[in-house]
């Protein structure tokens, strides 16, 4: 179950610094629209390759998790059985 909440704790940790920077920032003056989605788009485009990795290692959180159950589970037991069929 520690092994469990450190990597629920890890994937809190990656999602809270994924909503941090805001996608669009409010400027004195405006922009041109063109200015405005080529710098939108870089923007988007970094967040996008960041959320990839994040997700990466999330799904490595998940995956540690459930083998870890996967390994304590009784495969012999009337639940397990019961779950399977």
């Amino acid at each position: 179950m520690r092994n469990m909440k450190g990597n629920m704790d890890n994937i809190e940790g990656i999602l809270l610094k994924q909503r941090t920077p805001p996608l669009i920032e409010k400027l004195k003056k405006t922009c041109a629209p063109g200015d405005f989605m080529t710098q939108h788009s870089a923007t988007c485009e970094s967040l996008l390759m960041d959320m990839g990795r994040e997700l990466k290692k999330i799904h490595e959180e998940w995956k540690r998790s459930f083998e870890k159950v996967k390994s304590s589970v009784d495969k012999e037991s009337h639940a397990w059985k019961a779950y399977m069929d």
